[in-house]
């Protein structure tokens, strides 16, 4: 067998492989790149994400303390109001300025 022969029967079958190699190499470089970019723009978006996400725990945080001490004081508020109308069952919240204009009727006109 001569080997320059082989050579030059299997040339075109190789030149067709080694060029569908390289265009599948070519796309596999082109893929990574964009991976790379992909990967660079999604750490930036992590760091980014993570202060966003502290800011609105933050603020989460603050309107809980702010809503939570409201509903604190208005629930304390609420037990000391409340009194019971002529025992019907029902239930009234009268405020300080309402209960002292009630006193001050009740001395005008007793």
């Amino acid at each position: 067998m001569n080997p320059g022969h082989e050579q030059s029967a299997l040339s075109p079958a190789k030149m067709r492989q080694y060029s569908h190699l390289h265009a599948q190499l070519a796309q596999l470089n082109a893929n990574l790149a964009d991976t790379q970019n992909l990967m660079r723009m999604t750490s930036a978006q992590a760091s980014d994400l993570r202060f966003l996400g502290g800011y609105v725990g933050s603020l989460f945080m603050g309107a809980a303390k702010v809503l939570g001490e409201e509903g604190i004081n208005g629930q304390e508020n609420s037990a000391n109001k409340v009194e019971k109308d002529g025992g019907n069952g029902k239930e009234t919240a009268q405020t300080k300025d309402e209960s002292d204009d009630y006193e001050d009727d009740n001395e005008r006109h007793g």
